[in-house]
């Protein structure tokens, strides 16, 4: 199987994690929006992040999308409850999380970028990013997050 199918079928495994979403845990994310349309952004994300609580079977997969995702798939519950606080100003978003700068806390913070951009409708002011502990950038979000991995 070439590398491009793989990524697509990569893809299309983590979109099904996305639509088996649903529990998330006990955790409220703070919301901090200028406007209204600003406010209905982070909802959104937040319900984004949310379809990143349950759990994913890679087993159905062949062994090196599986050897591929693991990683990913295992940093999806982080993300979906890691996110402390959303602030959305004139529509750039920053996500303020408890994660490490390591390579773990980069991945977590690349999917949290992933909910977040398949939520900007319009025009994209860019500029979003995701912090981690002590205010390190984990992740400057671009449109290609979107589609991570």
């Amino acid at each position: 199987m070439g590398l491009g199918r793989a990524r697509a079928t990569a893809v299309a495994a983590l979109a099904a994690v996305a639509l088996l979403g649903g529990c998330g845990d006990d955790e409220e994310t703070t919301i901090e929006a200028s406007t209204a349309a600003d406010e209905e952004l982070a909802a959104g994300i937040v319900a984004e992040l949310d379809e990143y609580n349950e759990s994913f079977d890679l087993t159905s997969l062949p062994g090196d999308q599986q050897a591929e995702l693991a990683p990913i798939v295992d940093n999806l519950p982080p993300a979906g409850g890691g996110v402390d606080t959303l602030v959305v100003s004139g529509g750039v978003v920053e996500a303020q999380t408890p994660f490490a700068a390591d390579d773990q806390g980069e991945q977590t913070g690349r999917l949290i970028c992933g909910a977040i951009y398949r939520r900007i409708e319009g025009e994209d002011p860019g500029g979003h990013r995701v912090l981690g502990e002590g205010g390190a950038v984990l992740a400057d979000c671009a449109p290609e997050d979107a589609n991570f991995p």
